[in-house]
């Protein structure tokens, strides 16, 4: 809802020298590496953080 009400901000990034060849892929490992994973009952951790 925070885009409906209230303020809204958005950030902007630039970068300086050649960007590498397989930007898109590099990019989508590192934010899948970094993104939260549901609790799984069997599995032994308590908290996940992402």
């Amino acid at each position: 809802m925070g885009a409906l009400r209230g303020k809204l901000t958005f950030s902007r990034f630039f970068v300086l020298g050649d960007l590498p060849d397989n930007l898109a892929g590099t990019s989508m490992k590192r934010i899948r590496a970094a993104a939260s994973q549901p609790l799984v009952p069997e599995e032994d951790e308590n908290e996940r953080h992402g």
